[in-house]
């Protein structure tokens, strides 16, 4: 398929977790061990077809473990598809993630949210582009001086808030690499976390208001964009 539409980029997820609930694997470090015995598996079916996979930080995967992947498996196949947003799930600064991983980014997600208060942690909500909490300017300078081939997509948020649960012990279990930082950045958050409005999602809206809040949401991100791109 990708052949047929002259992509030589596959993005893919590589697990179905969101809002970095990792412990619903019995072991976040065996699992990523599997993907990489998957991803070697095809490799000779890549090279065969000059093709690359584009691994998106889903929620699930941080910086370090994305690198981790890519180095076993071979950047010659293998490159991250950096979505911005999702890198407050695993509770990264996006600029800190991009500075982290770019030799290896292929295709960016432009994602923003919004931090929402939350019983047992943070929420991040969906927003146009430029009205959250990420720094999108100065990432998108980072991006575009220092990948310049790089491919982009805008992605609005899902409709519906994703809860990290910051709070709890066990949201923090499976991370191995820098847990301090990680915990102080998410402390930041969880500072500057307001209380949200219901989306005309959550507010069970019929189909077209939904449609039109959506349509303003992409014009008022693409008028943020064309200031500084």
């Amino acid at each position: 398929v990708a052949k047929k539409l002259n992509s030589n980029i596959i993005r893919i997820k590589a697990s179905e977790i969101l809002s970095a609930e990792r412990w619903k694997k019995r072991s976040w470090r065996l699992y990523i061990e599997k993907v990489i015995l998957k991803l070697k598996k095809i490799k000779k079916l890549l090279k065969k077809n000059k093709l690359k996979i584009a691994i998106e930080n889903h929620q699930d995967f941080d910086s370090y473990e994305l690198l981790y992947i890519v180095k076993k498996v071979g950047k010659d196949v293998i490159g991250i598809n950096f979505d911005i947003g999702n890198a407050l799930a695993t509770c990264e600064e996006p600029i800190d993630f991009a500075k982290r991983i770019y030799p290896y980014i292929v295709n960016v997600h432009i994602k923003d949210y919004k931090i929402g208060k939350s019983k047992n942690g943070i929420l991040l909500s969906r927003c146009w582009i430029g009205s959250g909490y990420v720094d999108m300017r100065k990432i998108l300078y980072f991006l575009k001086k220092n990948c310049p081939n790089i491919t982009y997509s805008l992605e609005l948020g899902a409709l519906d808030p994703r809860e990290i649960l910051g709070k709890k012990k066990h949201f923090w279990k499976t991370f191995k690499h820098n847990i301090i930082n990680k915990k102080f950045f998410y402390s930041n958050m969880e500072k500057v976390s307001v209380k949200l409005k219901d989306s005309p999602w959550q507010k069970k809206l019929n189909k077209t208001k939904i449609i039109n809040y959506e349509k303003s949401e992409i014009k008022k991100s693409l008028n943020y964009l064309k200031k500084f791109l």
